[in-house]
């Protein structure tokens, strides 16, 4: 073989990358183009005005206008409270079991102090009484 056949038989081996500098792979364009960010919601005429109203400084606004952003401001407030949010409802959740951990956790405290080390010793002591018909715990 000559030194040619070597060269031709090199480049029939050779990986070459055809993708974009940076490009992940696996990842498609039409996934990367799209924004990471979320598209924005749409808003409505009187929550826009409101907002608009709310950016002025209060000398600035006539009656009319304080009371329309205070009557949005309002609502919002309103409808917010009566329909809570699933981390409204979960926020929730988490204080009813963080008040059962700490009513357990003072039970379980109280059981380990001298007095309440007593208190259980008295109260088995009750117990064995009762069971074997010598006093009624009442």
């Amino acid at each position: 073989m000559s030194d040619g056949d070597d060269l031709k038989d090199f480049t029939n081996n050779f990986l070459e990358h055809y993708g974009v500098r940076g490009m992940r792979w696996g990842v498609t364009n039409t996934i990367r183009s799209v924004s990471k960010s979320k598209p924005k919601k749409k808003t409505t005429g009187d929550h826009r005005k409101s907002r608009e109203i709310q950016r002025q400084r209060t000398p600035q606004l006539t009656n009319r206008q304080l009371e329309l952003a205070n009557k949005r401001l309002n609502l919002e407030r309103n409808f917010n409270r009566l329909n809570p949010g699933r981390i409204t409802r979960g926020q929730a959740a988490v204080a009813g079991i963080l008040g059962t951990l700490g009513v357990a956790t003072s039970a379980y405290n109280m059981s380990n102090s001298p007095a309440g080390r007593a208190a259980i010793r008295r109260g088995r002591q009750m117990m064995g009484q009762a069971q074997r018909g010598q006093q009624s715990l009442f």
